[in-house]
């Protein structure tokens, strides 16, 4: 399972796939040239064919132009990760890499040079006397490449669009909620406030990991499975993307048995050297308040940006919000895993927080906020109301009202009576 999660998250996959297909293509039309053609009970159309030199002529050009081609593919992408970087958030460049679309692109380019060079290398007089296809086939394939290239233009440049960058977080956080919630929707889970009774076990085990990283993938279910068959219960302090150190215990396994190995047990997670948005959230909606954060910093202001930042933020907290637990409970006759899960005050906190400290004296910005308050408390229940009621008092301690005007200060008293009365409702 570990090495399959590393080779879906591989930039390489993609790229080796179209590599090794050329390659095969280039065998293939060998084989035809030598064995096929040679012998067609009918004359194929004269202008499929070519001689040698001018199929070799064909290839070489069509090798050293693809090779061009890939060069400013690798340029463009450069350019797009420093935008990415400077403008949005360093966060977000892996998006851009990883994206499938991307990934296609190189290997078609890296495929069709790749072809051109094989094919030259097998055009041998030695071998083929008379006419051949190679040319013709790297011809059909230069001229994909050509449309393949005119689409990747475009797909920066809406890449490079921010309402585009935020609409793929806001799938990529979607994705992941309703990840998390079918997880939950499961028989033998539970998402509870308190945690559970448990009943004494005689021996306690430590599990720990062998290297410092981030917690990339935890398969719950995996450490329920174990748990189950060896009778024991297991405790999880550690949330998807925490960083832990090596040594530092991941699980504490209490069972009645004796148990001297936990193989299996480790197989159910993986550290990297990064956090990732799979199976976590959390870490989807930061790469969001990354973006509002970097909208918000002087050099890059752009409330506009901020504003969609804050609309999404608002239905992705309110998603979050459907199921609000402090544990993660999986059990059949008894207990057999509790996992953490960050408690809705932290969680608010986290979002919007360090937002508060870059409004001190953004009166549309707070405006947004309160509206954003009001929308997530609309569909929350009280104990989650409470908790924006605390989020309000340290925004309005953070903020200036001083420099409001007479006009703002009746749009904000606007906003404020509407999220008063969500949250006494």
């Amino acid at each position: 399972m570990k090495f399959l999660n590393r080779f879906k998250d591989s930039i390489w996959i993609i790229p080796v796939m179209h590599s090794v297909a050329s390659i095969l293509l280039a065998l293939v039309i060998v084989y035809f040239n030598y064995y096929i053609l040679p012998n067609l009970p009918f004359k194929i159309p004269f202008f499929l064919q070519t001689s040698m030199d001018l199929a070799r002529t064909i290839l070489w050009v069509i090798s050293s132009a693809l090779l061009t081609m890939t060069t400013i593919t690798f340029s463009t992408i450069m350019v797009v990760l420093t935008t990415y970087s400077s403008q949005y958030s360093p966060r977000v460049l892996k998006d851009f890499v990883n994206d499938p679309k991307t990934l296609h692109v190189l290997g078609i380019f890296m495929g069709g040079f790749l072809y051109a060079i094989m094919s030259l290398a097998f055009l041998q007089e030695t071998t083929f006397g008379g006419e051949v296809i190679s040319a013709i086939v790297g011809v059909m394939i230069s001229i994909a490449c050509l449309f393949v290239f005119v689409y990747f233009v475009q797909h920066v440049a809406s890449s490079i669009q921010i309402i585009n960058l935020i609409n793929a977080l806001d799938k990529d956080i979607s994705y992941e909620i309703e990840r998390e919630e079918k997880l939950f929707a499961r028989e033998e889970v539970q998402v509870l406030h308190k945690e559970p009774m448990i009943r004494v076990y005689l021996n306690t085990y430590d599990v720990t990991v062998s290297r410092n990283g981030y917690i990339q993938y935890l398969n719950l279910l995996g450490v329920f499975r174990w748990a189950s068959a060896n009778d024991a219960f297991v405790e999880i302090n550690h949330k998807m993307g925490s960083f832990l150190t090596e040594d530092e215990v991941i699980y504490k396994v209490h069972s009645n048995s004796e148990i001297t190995a936990f193989d299996e047990l480790n197989a159910t997670y993986i550290l990297g050297k990064e956090r990732t948005i799979a199976n976590n959230p959390d870490y989807a909606i930061q790469k969001m308040v990354d973006v509002t954060m970097r909208a918000l910093s002087p050099s890059t202001y752009d409330p506009f940006t901020v504003n969609q930042c804050l609309d999404y933020l608002a239905v992705a907290m309110r998603e979050r919000f459907r199921e609000t637990g402090h544990f993660i409970v999986l059990k059949d006759e008894a207990v057999r895993v509790i996992a953490q899960r960050t408690p809705v005050k932290r969680e608010l906190y986290d979002v919007f927080g360090q937002i508060h400290y870059y409004i001190r004296e953004e009166t549309t910005v707070y405006i947004k906020l309160l509206q954003v308050y009001t929308l997530i408390g609309d569909a929350s229940p009280d104990y989650i109301k409470d908790e924006i009621k605390e989020l309000v008092i340290h925004l309005n301690g953070v903020f200036n009202e001083e420099i409001l005007e007479p006009l703002d200060l009746e749009y904000v008293n606007v906003e404020r009576e509407k999220l008063n009365e969500v949250l006494e409702a």
